[in-house]
Formats: C-alpha cells, sequence, structure tokens
C-alpha cells in the first residue's frame, strides 16, 4: 500500500464467503451433538429397563421365603388361639385354617426346592419381618378384656389379607406352571376362610 493510497473498503460478499464454511462447521457440531445425546438417552434407557427386568426377576425367590416366613407366622396364631376362642362357630372357622394352613406349608415345599429355596435357612431379617409377636400381645390384651373372639377373627382377616396380596403378587411374577399352581389353589382355599373370620368379626 502507497503512502497517499486510501485502504479500499472490504466487500461484504468477500465477509460472506469467508463466514459461511464456520456457519456450516457449527451445523455439522451441533448434529453431532444431537445424535451423540440421543444415543445416550437411548442407552440409559436400555440399562434402567434391563435393571427393571432382572429385578423382577430377582423377586421371586424373596417373595416366596416372605410367603413361607409368613404362612409359619400366621399358622402359630392359629394354633395359640385353638384352647381360648370361645364361639364354637370360631372354632370351627379356626380348625378349617389351621388344616389349610398344614396343606398350603406342605406343599410349599417342592415350590421352594424350585427356586432354589432351603426352608431352614430363610433369612433371618425375613423372619423377623414377618413376626406375629406384636399380634399375639394384641390378642393377650384383647383375651384379658374379654374381647377375645372379636379381635382374632379380626386379627385374622388382616393376616389373611396380607398373605392373599403377596400370593397373588408372586402369581403375577413368576413363570412357572408348578408355582402359579400352587399359588391359585392356596388363593382359592384360603379366601373361604378370610371371608368366614370377616363375616364372623362383622357379625359380633
Amino acid at each position: 500500500m502507497y503512502p497517499n493510497e486510501e485502504p479500499q473498503p472490504i466487500s461484504s460478499t468477500y465477509l460472506d464467503q469467508i463466514a459461511t464454511p464456520q456457519t456450516a462447521g457449527k451445523g455439522l457440531m451441533t448434529h453431532k451433538i444431537v445424535v451423540i445425546g440421543g444415543i445416550i438417552v437411548a442407552l440409559m434407557f436400555l440399562l434402567i429397563t434391563m435393571s427393571a427386568i432382572s429385578s423382577a426377576a430377582s423377586a421371586g425367590p424373596n417373595s416366596i421365603k416372605r410367603l413361607s416366613a409368613r404362612l409359619d407366622s400366621v399358622q402359630k396364631i392359629t394354633e395359640s388361639a385353638t384352647p381360648i376362642i370361645g364361639s364354637s362357630k370360631l372354632r370351627e372357622y379356626n380348625s378349617i385354617l389351621k388344616l389349610s394352613l398344614i396343606g398350603i406349608i406342605h406343599d410349599i415345599e417342592p415350590v421352594q426346592a424350585a427356586n432354589g429355596i432351603k426352608p431352614k435357612s430363610i433369612d433371618k431379617n425375613i423372619v423377623a419381618s414377618e413376626s406375629n409377636t406384636k399380634a399375639l400381645a394384641s390378642l393377650e390384651d384383647a383375651r384379658l378384656n374379654a374381647v377375645y373372639d372379636r379381635a382374632y377373627a379380626r386379627e385374622m382377616t388382616y393376616q389373611l389379607d396380607r398373605v392373599l396380596s403377596l400370593m397373588t403378587q408372586i402369581g403375577k411374577q413368576t413363570n412357572k406352571v408348578a408355582t402359579k399352581k400352587f399359588i391359585n389353589d392356596s388363593i382359592v382355599n384360603l379366601q373361604k376362610s378370610r371371608d368366614q373370620f370377616d363375616s364372623f368379626a362383622g357379625a359380633s
């Protein structure tokens, strides 16, 4: 450039030509980010789905362990009530339930074996969570207050509702034919007893 020569203005067309490649580059980068983000989201969704499936698959044995402990707990309540119940009708209902529970506890043994469960080695935390200590204490208070029969009928309605609820859950989770049959047969038997105790509690 000579000293007396004025600088020439840069045309806008030239500036546009320079800027265009940069804009295209930014657009390509944005597209890559969107694609990568979509892949990451898809992978996360897949992992969550697989985790949920795995949890559902592993819930079967744990639920059966819990059911085993719950059945044992309820059976002990029925045994403790036998010498205390006053009503002949309630004694009859209790006897029917005891026989049902004996059969169900026997029938659950092959179901336990099929799910790799040893009856004598059920986790102590599961057994503790199904403890009948509070129920027995409440029933003892009812006995002392001369309202045992009605309190017992209500307690057994509640206990059988819990057993039936867990059985229904297991029935939905399992794909094993033998387990489904055990659950369905047990529900039929226990539902009858549940309704008998509920009827007695309501009529008392």
